[in-house]
């Protein structure tokens, strides 16, 4: 399993772009990919133009297949964000229901549309997380 948090400051005056790009997107997730995706929602942060997605994937292979969606792929993103960071979230055992998150190597032979999003997240668990929770 896998768990990420994006946080983006959208563009002045993106707002309503953005929050409707997020509510198809989470329609057409929880439609078609019903059997992998466990947590997919997107909140309002407290700054200005800030937004936050928390996303949960079984596996790392599932968040690629999702990225790379045609209905996510598809998306025109430029110029949306001012920032946008993401990063790997580890649930705390006995304080969350998910499974730790499991980060494989990348595959030399990953196809380039899924090493592009592969690529924006660092490629291994954090040391001081620890051995990953079964």
């Amino acid at each position: 399993m896998i768990t990420l948090l994006s946080i983006q400051t959208v563009a002045s005056g993106r707002e309503s772009d953005y929050v409707a790009i997020q509510q198809k997107l989470w329609r057409l997730t929880h439609e078609r990919e019903s059997e992998t995706v466990v947590r997919y929602e997107h909140y309002r942060g407290t700054k200005t133009n800030q937004f936050v997605s928390l996303l949960t994937f079984r596996s790392f292979e599932a968040f690629l297949e999702h990225q790379v969606a045609p209905y996510h792929d598809d998306v025109d993103w430029e110029g949306l964000f001012v920032e946008h960071e993401m990063q790997w979230l580890d649930p705390l055992p006995g304080a969350n229901d998910l499974a730790s998150t499991l980060l494989p190597m990348v595959p030399p032979d990953l196809a380039p549309e899924k090493r592009v999003y592969a690529e924006m997240l660092p490629s291994e668990r954090p040391a001081w997380w620890g051995e990953a929770q079964k």
